[in-house]
């Protein structure tokens, strides 16, 4: 699973002030609920730069105020520079312009078209699967 930052209206320099890099992708490792100081309920989303460094730096990051002993313990947090960081579901919505999912098997056959309409009109679109039986996937963007 990867996340990419930019394309959502932040400037890079913006970005780069929150310790984000601007039209880069992140690896996304994984997501934890845990309670917060007041006792709510947060989702975090622990991200890593592949470059190891260059980490966010709002709230839920290394350095936050937002984190209490409990909460570290619950998310599996640690206080390594190695490009590794939580942040909250409401930044990454914002600050993060896609989520990618990919699913890799070497048996996997791989084929895609390239369909294109005119604006404001749709395109009807038949296909058949040939192949008995097995798992398939189709994805439409």
């Amino acid at each position: 699973m990867a996340a990419s930052a930019g394309s959502t209206g932040a400037s890079v320099e913006a970005l780069e002030k929150l310790g984000l890099i601007g039209n880069h992708s992140y690896g996304l490792l994984g997501c934890v609920e845990i309670t917060d100081q007041y006792g709510d309920t947060v989702r975090l989303f622990q991200l890593r730069n592949p470059w190891g460094d260059f980490e966010w730096k709002g709230d839920w990051g290394d350095d936050s105020d937002t984190w209490t002993d409990m909460a570290k313990k619950q998310a599996g947090w640690s206080d390594a520079d190695d490009g590794t960081f939580f942040m909250c579901e409401e930044d990454l919505l914002k600050y993060f312009s896609r989520i990618q999912l990919c699913r890799i098997n070497d048996n996997y056959r791989y084929s895609f078209f390239k369909a294109r309409h005119k604006l404001n009109s749709f395109s009807l679109i038949r296909f058949q699967v040939s192949a008995p039986g097995g798992h398939h996937y189709l994805t439409i963007n």
